[in-house]
């Protein structure tokens, strides 16, 4: 049953040059947004029907016993086969490969384990390397390129250590990343920190104001809820949808601005100032005589509350991973806001362009995929792997970038 117009056609071979204009927007979910990749969507994609059989949240699977495949591989998870199995798509050893595997062989989330760590964490950088290749090569991006060659030459260090160095180097990031004493203030300083070590291209984020003040901050006493209600956040609809977003206006940044110092006052006025967001406003709002943010980031309520191994923050795919570790989805969001371009702005910071990607376009691409005979059929481009995997291929590069430079190995 092989499919003739599957993920990589002749008007798709542009899809790899890096090179977008699409805008960023998604308009129709059930179609194919990217410009870079064909425009007659009827020839890439089969239309919608009554399958219910995918399941977005359980597509990306990890195998979490010894059996068909090794323990700990990351697959996608593909049509039932019947006799209890599953077919699977997974990477290994430098290319794609379907195996049927045992129903009670796969995971929805992986197994923390030392077992087989260092070789599938290696195969899995291995496979995003291959990934965002066609990412490479635009001088506009040279952060970008750099971090992808300072990720390639770490593997070799990697080698070096073992399964056991590898799950504790791991199990203190991963304790960094989700410490439940780090409110919201705390965990966006960090992302400042990691972003500066590893990728703030033209010091993109110092131009980025990422905004920590969330809904639940002001419901959290009845004060708060008083000064909520006479302060600007409270006309302002920053905090609905299930990602973030922005504002660039210049107007509005001022009047954020004014409100923010208004909101100072209103907590000094009621001595709240022990608290961490005060002391974030006066650093950044009040004391910051050079306040010159090109655009600020608002992160919606439910994205703050968003655990390991989310599969989507509404059109963002945000699956970022590397063996059992889970990247942020909070960080994800934020480095998807941040790819922002617009003239008198420093333009995307990332190669990848528009990064939307619904559950909508990853069933497309998982539907065809099911109807392959054969892994000879499978020709993929780069953002239809980036569907079936379910993130980005240029945000989990450098949420793994955050990893290897926070253990010293880029």
């Amino acid at each position: 049953m092989s499919s003739t117009a599957y993920w990589k056609n002749e008007a798709e071979k542009v899809a790899d040059t890096g090179e977008v204009t699409d805008t960023d927007e998604v308009t129709d979910t059930s179609e194919v947004t990217d410009t870079k990749e064909a425009t007659d969507t009827s020839e890439l994609f089969f239309q919608a029907n009554k399958d219910d059989s995918f399941n977005k949240d359980d597509i990306v699977n990890w195998i979490i016993e010894d059996c068909d495949l090794p323990f700990g591989q990351k697959v996608v998870k593909l049509q039932n086969v019947g006799s209890g199995k599953y077919r699977v798509l997974y990477w290994d050893s430098g290319n794609y490969k379907f195996a049927e595997v045992k129903e009670n062989c796969l995971g929805k989330f992986p197994v923390k384990s030392h077992k087989n760590l260092k070789k599938n964490l290696i195969s899995e950088i291995e496979h995003l390397l291959v990934r965002n290749k066609g990412d490479l090569g635009n001088e506009k991006y040279s952060t970008f390129d750099n971090l992808y060659s300072s990720i390639e030459s770490a593997v070799n260090k990697i080698e070096s250590k073992t399964d056991n160095d590898m799950y504790q180097l791991m199990t203190e990031f991963d304790a960094r990343l989700f410490d439940s004493n780090k409110k919201e203030v705390a965990r966006i300083d960090y992302f400042y920190e990691l972003a500066e070590g590893v990728y703030n291209p033209n010091s993109a984020y110092s131009q980025i104001l990422i905004v920590p003040l969330s809904t639940s901050f002001f419901y959290s006493t009845t004060k708060l809820k008083k000064i909520f209600s006479k302060s600007v956040f409270s006309q302002i609809n920053y905090h609905t949808g299930d990602s973030g977003q922005i504002e660039k206006d210049e107007n509005v940044i001022k009047d954020i601005k004014k409100g923010c110092s208004d909101l100072c006052a209103l907590l000094e006025k009621d001595k709240l100032t022990h608290l961490p967001e005060y002391a974030w406003l006066k650093k950044n709002v009040i004391d910051n005589k050079d306040f010159n943010y090109k655009f600020l980031v608002f992160i919606s309520d439910k994205t703050w509350d968003k655990g390991r191994y989310s599969r989507y923050a509404e059109g963002v795919a945000i699956l970022s991973t590397l063996a059992w570790l889970s990247f942020s989805p909070l960080y994800d969001v934020i480095l998807h806001e941040s790819n922002y371009e617009e003239p008198n702005y420093w333009g995307r910071i990332f190669p990848q362009g528009d990064m939307h990607n619904t559950d909508t376009q990853s069933k497309d691409i998982w539907k065809q995929t099911t109807k392959l005979s054969s892994i000879e059929d499978l020709r993929p481009s780069s953002y239809n792997t980036d569907r079936l995997f379910q993130n980005s291929r240029n945000l989990e590069l450098v949420n793994i970038g955050f990893f290897l430079n926070n253990i010293g190995v880029i």
